[in-house]
């Protein structure tokens, strides 16, 4: 756990430095909540709940009727990918101070790839799977700083079946984050947090609980009549041999692909949540007289979105049934913690657009899936014939970022800024598709316009892993490494991707409210340290959610411990 330890005594620096907080840990926070459950639902836009409130009669029917639902929250970075989500969710920050300019970006000197979680000084536990680690995660979560305010007591733990979909506002000092194995249909972790799987998890995965779909099939939750969905204008891809439209095996036709296909229908997430129940139940969260909190991510309406597009049976079929699933967890939650010692906080880590093919067939505008190889192709020749060379200039792409060959630059001697400007140029005016293109320098010395999407390009932008032309596809356009990969593809600074939903239920907090002022995921990290009296997290630049925390009574802070559990 040598990666570990390293950021843990860093944390603990900051611990010194807040002795009232360690001295005193039964006086901070809210002593009404001995459980803080963090949802992030992956790919959701922020009407979606609204939409199907009538077919909703489980956990977001709960949190919509108990809680406050905030259908306008927005995105401010342009890159609304899983990782980058995840991260504001936790931190409340920028990229500059939270480390992550998107789930993949490229080494500026070897142009290799570099994915958000990876971390090859750590070893997966149980697992052949490559081993994840918050290392690239650069500033505090709310998780920690709730953490350091009681002491180190509280624990934190989290699951999810994408390892950045857990890993990442989990936090730093998180006992735990799981993930899904691919090939075994078990969860794993690595040696950052611990150095051997404990015997219930070990018990659970042994239990075989993945392979229990089998012989099931997806049918529709609700009479076909019920659904949204205009079968004309379906442009799913499916994938390992699905075909769009239900029902359809939870096996895939395909051989051998089993495990990794039950992140494309229901499975996935009903086993994600059985595990946080063991995890509760195991770990007594909730039940040991401080503030424990869960960090969840339900990925699968993110896989079944890309595979079938947001307008399919598949995603509307999924969203109703995350609801039931999520009614079954909270009646867990409140037989074992008491909902009413709960805070829950559910959010998205980005929406989604339609597919490309939808916009044109539905809406008859130009939508194109650009292709990576070619726009590559295109701007190093434009290199090639400035400056008369044979090399290509650009050695990695990753959404959205052109990365420069450092030894090109330096054999032919080669200005970097005015190639960065040479690119960018071509970019926007010379690639169909592009709508935005502006060179790194631009960003470094803030030579941006101050409106939209420029400040969501200068929120997203890293100094030491972002590219050396940052740029955006033009509305309804698809941009992804492998352009023909998914239906459908977020990743834009477009309010489709970035208008998102969020959910507040717990004690002191208004019940059944529906805000429709816009609000801003950045602003939930610290909204849920302000709400519990534990630190601001270290790279946030913005104040709480006012509603939230407005009618909040004074004495919901006491030196009188709870009583409740051990």
């Amino acid at each position: 756990m040598k990666n570990r330890t390293h950021k843990v005594c860093a944390i603990a620096g900051l611990m010194l430095a807040a002795p009232f907080a360690l001295s005193n840990a039964n006086a901070v926070g809210n002593k009404n909540v001995d459980l803080v459950i963090k949802i992030v639902l992956d790919q959701v836009r922020g009407e979606w709940p609204m939409q199907q409130y009538e077919h909703l009669d489980g956990g977001l029917r709960y949190l919509i009727d108990e809680g406050m639902y905030f259908p306008n929250t927005e995105y401010k970075h342009a890159t609304t990918f899983t990782a980058v989500g995840h991260a504001v969710i936790g931190t409340g920050a920028p990229a500059a101070l939270h480390g992550l300019p998107g789930n993949d970006w490229a080494d500026r000197v070897t142009g290799e790839r570099v994915y958000c979680v990876e971390d090859d000084s750590v070893e997966s536990l149980d697992s052949d799977q490559d081993p994840r680690s918050p290392k690239n995660l650069t500033a505090t979560t709310a998780s920690d700083e709730i953490k350091m305010a009681f002491g180190g007591e509280p624990k934190v733990w989290g699951v999810s079946i994408k390892d950045r979909g857990t890993i990442l506002h989990a936090g730093n000092y998180a006992d735990a984050a799981f993930w899904y194995d691919t090939s075994e249909g078990t969860f794993f972790t690595s040696s950052y947090y611990m150095d051997e799987t404990p015997g219930w998890v070990q018990e659970w995965n042994a239990a075989g609980h993945a392979d229990r779909y089998r012989d099931k099939q997806w049918d529709l939750l609700h009479p076909a009549k019920t659904y949204s969905v205009d079968p004309a204008h379906e442009h799913g891809f499916g994938i390992y041999g699905w075909e769009p439209g239900i029902p359809k095996s939870y096996e895939p036709p395909e051989d051998g692909r089993y495990y990794a296909g039950l992140r494309f229908n229901p499975a996935g997430d009903e086993l994600t949540l059985d595990f946080a129940k063991e995890i509760i139940n195991n770990e007594n969260l909730g039940q040991r007289n401080t503030t424990d909190v869960l960090a969840l991510g339900l990925s699968n309406l993110d896989y079944i979105g890309h595979a079938y597009g947001i307008r399919s049976l598949e995603y509307e079929d999924h969203f109703r049934r995350v609801d039931q699933m999520l009614g079954d967890f909270f009646d867990h939650v409140d037989e074992t913690v008491g909902l009413d010692r709960t805070l829950i906080v559910l959010t998205s880590d980005h929406g989604s657009p339609d597919a490309p093919e939808y916009y044109a067939d539905v809406l008859e505008v130009d939508a194109v899936r650009l292709r990576p190889d070619d726009f590559m192709d295109g701007a190093n020749q434009r290199a090639r014939d400035h400056y008369g060379i044979d090399d290509d200039l650009i050695f990695a792409f990753w959404n959205p970022m052109l990365y420069f060959d450092p030894e090109v630059l330096e054999r032919h001697d080669i200005d970097r800024e005015e190639a960065q400007l040479i690119i960018a140029d071509y970019m926007r005016e010379d690639e169909e598709g592009i709508a935005f293109a502006v060179a790194r320098s631009h960003i470094e010395k803030g030579w941006v316009p101050n409106v939209h999407p420029w400040p969501g390009v200068e929120r997203a932008f890293h100094p030491e892993r972002s590219g050396d032309v940052i740029f955006i596809q033009s509305q309804f356009g698809y941009l992804y490494f492998d352009p023909d990969m998914f239906a459908t593809m977020h990743g834009s600074p477009y309010a489709y991707d970035y208008v998102v939903p969020a959910f507040f239920a717990g004690p002191d907090i208004p019940r059944g409210k529906l805000v429709d002022d816009t609000v801003f995921v950045d602003q939930i990290a610290r909204t849920i340290t302000q709400y519990l009296g534990a630190g601001t997290p270290s790279g946030t630049d913005v104040g709480p959610i006012s509603q939230v925390l407005r009618d909040r009574p004074v004495g919901n802070r006491s030196l009188v411990p709870s009583g409740n559990g051990q």
